[in-house]
């Protein structure tokens, strides 16, 4: 991450205002992000996943603030720097065993990045990747398909098989593995996502679990429980309370 800290070189500010950038400024959808960019990051990058917690479950508002969103932004900051750092060292390169660029073997965590030899092979293919949505796990393409069937992306390239290379044998074996892969990824992020999700908040999720219980499955209906309804008669306070002097036993008064 420590190309964030080097100046950009004098050329590249200049080059960079000659570029072309008509068609994404007639974009009403671009444009509209544009002028709102402030309050909507203010929105969904802090408000929403701050108050929701707070308000859905009761959490505290500084756990909220640091769990849902301090924390969450440096770990999506590291595993999207990991895009330029760890996917061009650790991995193979079935496309050009000439280039740094590799086939990273976390790729299967990353949503869709780190197929870069062919990436770099291929720089044109939208999906960044050999391989369909599934395979793999490549939710980023899923994402782009979503948006061409909106009418938000369009004129989608990608090489033909020719052109990737006659590995028919190499490619099915490939396609396959990549395939298991991509779907054991998927249940590993979703258990994952899970199990942080109650480790964060247990208590409050086993509270609103049980809340959502129909009173039939209490254990103790005699007393009630977090499942069954609350009997005020056995909740109720005593606010009298006499003892007498022969007995010495206690009487209460209930209301």
């Amino acid at each position: 991450m420590g190309w964030l800290m080097c100046r950009k070189h004098p050329d590249v500010i200049e080059q960079g205002k000659l570029v072309d950038m008509s068609d994404l400024a007639a974009n009403p959808v671009i444009s509209v992000q544009r002028k709102f960019y402030v309050p909507l990051v203010a929105l969904i990058w802090a408000a929403f996943p701050t108050l929701t917690p707070y308000y859905m479950w009761g959490e505290g508002l500084w756990e909220a603030w640091f769990v849902c969103v301090m924390f969450r932004y440096v770990l999506i900051l590291n595993i999207t720097w990991c895009v330029n750092s760890a996917a061009h060292y650790w991995g193979y390169k079935p496309y050009n065993k000439t280039i740094n660029p590799v086939e990273c073997n976390i790729r299967h965590v990353m949503f869709g990045e780190g197929f870069h030899n062919y990436h770099h092979t291929f720089p044109w293919d939208y999906k960044a990747s050999e391989y369909g949505p599934l395979d793999g796990f490549n939710p980023a393409t899923i994402f782009i398909n979503t948006m061409a069937v909106l009418g938000q992306a369009y004129d989608l390239r990608q090489p033909s098989a020719d052109m990737i290379g006659d590995r028919h044998d190499d490619t099915v074996s490939r396609r396959a593995g990549e395939s298991a892969t991509g779907v054991l990824s998927l249940q590993l992020v979703c258990v994952s996502a899970y199990g942080v999700f109650t480790a964060g908040w247990p208590e409050r999720i086993r509270r609103f679990r049980r809340s959502e219980l129909p009173p039939a499955k209490s254990k103790s209906k005699r007393i009630g429980n977090s499942c069954a309804p609350i009997r005020p008669s056995l909740y109720t306070t005593p606010v009298t309370a006499a003892i007498p002097e022969t007995t010495g036993q206690v009487s209460y008064k209930y209301i």
